[in-house]
């Protein structure tokens, strides 16, 4: 039996604090796509209103302005979602700081 495969060795290395980090980073990139999905469309119906364009100008006109807002969004969701990883990474290791000076 290898070491390698042996429970005390992942064991080092997967605790709880890393599941739970994971599990936030995928739920936070769900949200951030759904969130990125949402601005999109809201800026194409605002500019669409404005503007009186036709819902079927809309779908010829649209396409690159619906890149670009999305494009947009994604990216805003995609920092958002950064200082909040590094705000928890920054958590973590203050913790741990925190009880090796206990």
């Amino acid at each position: 039996d290898a070491p390698e495969l042996s429970y005390e060795f992942w064991a080092k290395f997967v605790t709880w604090d890393l599941i739970m980090l994971w599990l936030s980073v995928i739920s936070l990139s769900l949200l951030s796509s759904l969130l990125g999905r949402f601005l999109s469309y809201f800026f194409i119906f605002g500019i669409a209103k404005e503007r009186k364009i036709e819902f079927i100008e809309l779908n010829r006109q649209g396409i690159n302005a619906i890149s670009i807002h999305y494009f947009v969004s994604t990216v805003i969701c995609s920092l958002l979602y950064c200082v909040i990883l590094i705000l928890m990474i920054e958590n973590a290791t203050l913790e741990k700081e925190s009880l090796t000076t206990l």
